[in-house]
C-alpha cells in the first residue's frame, strides 16, 4: 500500500481512538471535567469527530482494500 495512504488511514484511526477514549471518559467521570460546564455537547461533538473519521477510513478502504499478502 501507498506510504501516504497508509499515514492517512493511521491518522484517522488515532483521530477515532482519541475521540473515543475522551467520550468514554466524559460518559464514566464527568464529574472530573469541571473545564467543560456542557458535558452533553461536548459528547456529541466527539461523536462527530469519530463519524468524520470511520467515514474517511471507509473511504480509504473502499478505495484501497488491504492486500493479501504474496505467497513466497
Amino acid at each position: 500500500m501507498n506510504e501516504k495512504v497508509n499515514a492517512l488511514i493511521l491518522t484517522y484511526q488515532a483521530n477515532l481512538q482519541s475521540a473515543k477514549a475522551n467520550l468514554l471518559n466524559y460518559l464514566n467521570n464527568s464529574v472530573g471535567v469541571g473545564e467543560h460546564p456542557d458535558v452533553v455537547g461536548e459528547c456529541a461533538r466527539l461523536v462527530d469527530k469519530m463519524e468524520h473519521a470511520k467515514g474517511c477510513l471507509d473511504i480509504l478502504q473502499e478505495m484501497f482494500p488491504p492486500q493479501e499478502p504474496q505467497g513466497e
